[in-house]
């Protein structure tokens, strides 16, 4: 159902080919094509949540760790490099929530809340970053 479903195979193209890129042409159309089967697992809304501090990290070293040195250069190396984007692999043992449970209103608003609560746990780390990284 599009190259939606695949995210480490996205986000290798964003990191070969640029967002602005591969966003309009290959994420967009995948998106509005090849929606998915219902919601997102607990196990997958925590995960992706923590997944994203490597990200935070290496992001924040490579603005204030001086350029010329090795700490620097590794960040700077791996934020850039594919195996940021290989960390996504855990999902692969997550087991998407079947279709009777898709239906079920107590599943879905418990995946709701989940999913809301994920997004308020980072929404502090984005302005912190925002404000000293901008």
């Amino acid at each position: 159902r599009g190259l939606v479903r695949y995210p480490m195979a996205i986000g290798l193209l964003y990191q070969l080919f640029g967002v602005s890129v591969m966003f309009p042409m290959v994420w967009l159309p995948s998106y509005i094509f090849g929606r998915g089967d219902g919601i997102a697992s607990s196990a997958r809304s925590y995960g992706a949540v923590l997944l994203m501090l490597p990200g935070v990290i290496l992001t924040i070293i490579v603005f204030l760790a001086d350029t010329e040195g090795y700490l620097w250069t590794v960040s700077a190396g791996t934020l850039g490099g594919p195996l940021i984007v290989m960390f996504a692999a855990v999902f692969w043992l997550d087991v998407p929530p079947s279709v009777d449970e898709n239906t079920d209103k107590g599943f879905v608003d418990r995946g709701v809340k989940t999913t809301a609560t994920c997004y308020l746990a980072t929404v502090p780390l984005a302005i912190i970053g925002w404000i000293v990284l901008v």
